[in-house]
């Protein structure tokens, strides 16, 4: 599926910082590899114009500089969103797990009810 980017809103609420982080640098380490690439061609007898490919690294290189200025930039907003969005997950895993335990706790009780019936009979 396509990225449509006519249909992003500018809620920054839905970024997942880590992950885009981690995305910069190892976009950053392949850009690195392919200059390396590039200047190993440039080096041989044979080698070829690799000026466009040069300019399309040089290019990306600098749009990921600019989005990490952009979270330095936001940082304190993406991080207190952030803390929100960890004690929301936290709170939704405890409530998770009470309602596992208050389940097994009716199953317990249904068991000892089911178990005195039995001895009724």
């Amino acid at each position: 599926m396509m990225l449509d980017i006519n249909t992003i809103d500018s809620d920054i609420s839905k970024i997942d910082v880590t992950q885009l982080r981690r995305m910069i640098t190892m976009e950053n380490k392949v850009f690195e590899d392919m200059y390396r690439l590039i200047l190993y061609d440039n080096s041989q007898p044979n080698a070829g114009n690799n000026k466009v490919v040069k300019a399309y690294i040089d290019s990306q290189v600098r749009a990921l500089n600019h989005i990490e200025k952009l979270l330095d930039k936001h940082k304190l907003v993406l991080d207190e969103l952030n803390k929100t969005t960890k004690v929301i997950e936290e709170n939704n895993i405890k409530n998770i797990k009470s309602n596992e335990k208050n389940k097994q706790d009716n199953k317990d009780e249904l068991s000892l009810f089911e178990e005195a019936e039995e001895n009724l009979e």
